[in-house]
């Protein structure tokens, strides 16, 4: 079984975030006609105005995010476009919180300045945040080791960010627990694999950390220049 972060494939997240990208947009479009319908003097118009930009930050990471998932040029290219866009938004908050602590003029919409940067600088890690988070929640789970034995190693390529074409290698791991044989894949190093060839891997044991409870829950370390330490 591959690590269980891997079960949420590109295609998988694009085909929620597209309709949330999409539902942000029409709820800006319909909050940016309510602002510019209200009198110059509603006192509506600067809250309006917060939830715009709010939105419009939503707006540009889920679409960046979409356009990520991607497997063309174009869409990588667009992808950073967008979080540029975000990341200059924040920068631009943040001048604006520091110019009035400068100035000692601290005020409600400075509060809620500080708020949005927070959150939207939670927002831009927050899959990060959270793989990790499942990831040590899982491993805290897998505390049984199984010897495996490394089989096969597959290189798979997609696209980066900048449009050119990247290749992640990975293990594949047999193991037995109670007489049953299970599999999980592992990282390697592509420069280990360019280095020893895949020849010196395949055979090799390994220790596999696996779920007692769930024993095709598990996963290796990644294989890295310390592997041939021992």
């Amino acid at each position: 079984m591959m690590d269980v972060d891997r079960s949420r494939t590109p295609q998988a997240r694009g085909k929620r975030l597209l309709p949330a990208a999409l539902g942000v947009l029409c709820l800006l479009a319909g909050f940016i006609a309510w602002y510019e319908a209200l009198p110059t003097d509603s006192s509506l118009r600067p809250t309006l105005s917060i939830a715009e930009g709010c939105l419009a930050l939503a707006f540009l990471l889920l679409f960046g995010d979409w356009f990520a998932g991607r497997p063309s040029r174009p869409a990588h290219a667009a992808a950073v476009l967008c979080r540029i866009l975000y990341i200059l938004s924040l920068f631009a908050i943040a001048c604006s919180v520091i110019r009035d602590l400068e100035i000692r003029i601290v005020t409600r919409d400075t509060w809620i300045c500080i708020g949005i940067l927070i959150a939207g600088i939670l927002a831009f890690n927050g899959k990060r945040i959270l793989s990790a988070a499942r990831r040590n929640a899982f491993r805290r789970r897998a505390n049984h080791v199984a010897t495996g034995r490394i089989c096969q190693i597959l290189g798979e390529t997609h696209l980066d960010l900048d449009g050119d074409p990247a290749t992640l290698y990975n293990v594949t791991i047999e193991y037995e627990v109670d007489g049953v044989l299970y599999q999980t894949r592992a990282e390697i190093s592509r420069r280990m694999v360019r280095k020893f060839g895949r020849d010196a891997f395949v055979g090799r044991t390994v220790p596999v950390f696996y779920d007692p409870a769930e024993p095709a829950c598990a996963f290796a370390n990644r294989i890295d220049r310390h592997f041939f330490d021992a």
